[in-house]
């Protein structure tokens, strides 16, 4: 019987295919048939490969117009936009200190009711 040779044919990377057969060096129709397995295996990894790039671009296109669709609904404010609605947080700020010190004199009368009614009952 003859020598066999290792046939090894490195697919692409990206799927990391690895076609490797005992074939008989004899035997010409063997590797001939061996030939077309190997050929028709490389034109499935490649029909693969273009799936994967076409739905990747799809995926990308996808990620683009969400993206812009996003950011279409983001309006720019003008300089007097701007300038209002600095006034209106200022307004806003005031408001919330005034509130603050209202907390702080019905707390302080809350503390003296209390104290007066511990006062009341101790008597």
């Amino acid at each position: 019987m003859t020598k066999a040779a290792t046939v090894k044919r490195e697919l692409p990377a990206s799927k990391a295919a690895m076609v490797k057969r005992e074939v008989p060096a004899s035997k010409g129709k063997t590797e001939q048939a061996f030939q077309l397995v190997v050929a028709s295996r490389e034109k499935e990894v490649q029909k693969l490969l273009i799936i994967d790039v076409e739905a990747e671009a799809k995926r990308a296109a996808r990620r683009r117009y969400e993206t812009n669709r996003k950011n279409k609904h983001r309006t720019r404010l003008d300089a007097t936009q701007v300038a209002a609605l600095q006034a209106k947080l200022a307004e806003l700020e005031a408001e919330k200190l005034q509130l603050y010190s209202q907390i702080d004199v019905l707390s302080t009368k809350l503390v003296e009711a209390n104290g007066r009614l511990a006062e009341a009952d101790r008597r």
